[in-house]
């Protein structure tokens, strides 16, 4: 865990414990987000500097009961839940972009130092015949192979 999170986490975890114990009154759970990312729980709506992203409704219960507030703390931890789990799941597609991306930039160039270093061109028809090009499809094939690498391999 970074510690940009566990410091996010152990601040959240005490604002939770606030809204937790305070007023049972509120009939609705914000999540909400500052200008600088923050999320924090709460139980009244997000001002006009933030934006609440998801509002979570309380059941049409009476808020006496004595379960009221351990329904509350479940459907806080389920959404602190779904949200680590997104992270988690945008950070493994941006692991995988990546990784595509390092995989495009090793073919490129392993195809442009072939290309530089072969004396004559060729690619494969149907019947995998080879096919020489001339001179200037080489060139065209190298500028195409330099263009590649300056794409991927950024």
């Amino acid at each position: 865990m970074k510690q940009g999170e566990s410091l996010k986490l152990l601040i959240s975890i005490p604002a939770m414990v606030l809204l937790l114990f305070g007023s049972t009154a509120s009939a609705q759970v914000f999540k909400c987000t500052d200008a600088s990312g923050g999320v924090q729980y709460r139980d009244t709506p997000c001002d006009s500097r933030t934006h609440s992203l998801r509002k979570i409704e309380e059941p049409a219960a009476d808020t006496a009961a004595p379960d009221a507030r351990m329904q509350k703390t479940q459907r806080l931890l389920d959404a602190m839940h779904d949200e680590r789990q997104q992270k988690q799941h945008l950070a493994e597609e941006e692991k995988a972009r990546q990784e595509q991306q390092r995989k495009r930039c090793n073919y490129a160039r392993d195809n442009l130092r072939n290309l530089e270093r072969a004396g004559r061109v060729y690619k494969l028809d149907e019947s995998g015949n080879r096919v020489y090009l001339p001179d200037d499809g080489r060139e065209k094939a190298l500028e195409q192979a330099r263009t590649n690498v300056q794409h991927w391999c950024k």
